[in-house]
Order: C-alpha cells, then sequence, then structure tokens
C-alpha cells in the first residue's frame, strides 16, 4: 500500500466494514465502506480460497486491486475512510480493465 494508506489488517476491522459499512455490490467485487475516524484512509483486499484454489490466481487479483487502488489514491485521500475490497469468485476470469470498470463505478457511487 502507497503511504497515504493504512492496511486493514486486524480480523476486527474487517468484520465490523463488514457489519456496519456500506456495501456497493459488482459482478466480482464487493466494497464496504465506512467514514474513518482518523485522518488517514485504511484499506484492505479480502481474496479468499472460494475466488480459487491456486495462489498464483488469487495473488494476481490481489495485485490487480492494488493497482487500481494506487491509480485512484488522490480520490481515496480526499475524505478519510476505511475501504475492504472483497473479490468474488469470477473475479479471477475477468480481465484488468474489466476490474478497472467496477472501481471506476463504485468511485461515481461513492461520490454521491
Amino acid at each position: 500500500m502507497s503511504p497515504k494508506f493504512e492496511s486493514l489488517k486486524k480480523e476486527e476491522d474487517f468484520a465490523e466494514l463488514a457489519r456496519r459499512g456500506k456495501r456497493f455490490v459488482f459482478s466480482d467485487l464487493v466494497f464496504y465502506t465506512l467514514v474513518s475516524e482518523n485522518e488517514k484512509s485504511k484499506i484492505g483486499v479480502a481474496v479468499g480460497k472460494k475466488v480459487s484454489k491456486k495462489a498464483v490466481q488469487r495473488n494476481l487479483v490481489k495485485r490487480r486491486i492494488r493497482v487500481l487502488i494506487r491509480e485512484n489514491e488522490d480520490f481515496l485521500t480526499k475524505h478519510p475512510r476505511k475501504i475492504l475490497i472483497v473479490a468474488q469468485k469470477e473475479a479471477v476470469s475477468k480481465t484488468f480493465d474489466e476490474l478497472r470498470m467496477q472501481f471506476a463505478e463504485f468511485l461515481k457511487k461513492l461520490e454521491r
């Protein structure tokens, strides 16, 4: 992650976002967001074994998501928030551009 972001690492943070956060569901990615109390954004990426049994494929999805985060870090740091990005099973078979379009849709919904 970038120095502008902190990583979500604790299981309690993931659980809190899943329980209390606002959810945006797309075909390949699910986003949970919650306004952050501190001045830095915290972002977590979750790609479980349900997505793929092969670590190589799961890591590819994680790398693609991290690139999308880096490309949009200016927008994501405007308003501090906690964001959890969960990959769905279909994310493995999608191209980078298809994931980018879903991420862009998420950002549009965040602006509202």
